[in-house]
């Protein structure tokens, strides 16, 4: 894969690792805000209903 890159790619931008950084810090607020809202309803629901409803 690495002898088509200079045939197919000319213009080479650089790459730093600085938007790597910043996306990987929003998935995980993401991921953290939804396991978070999901514990959330869990604690608050009653388990007599659920049960009730099976």
């Amino acid at each position: 894969m690495n002898l088509l890159n200079p045939i197919v790619f000319t213009d080479h931008l650089p790459f730093n690792y600085s938007g790597v950084a910043i996306a990987v810090g929003i998935l995980i607020l993401v991921v953290l805000m939804t396991v978070s809202i999901q514990i959330r309803k869990v604690l608050k629901s009653n388990p007599v209903i659920g049960l009730k409803t099976e």
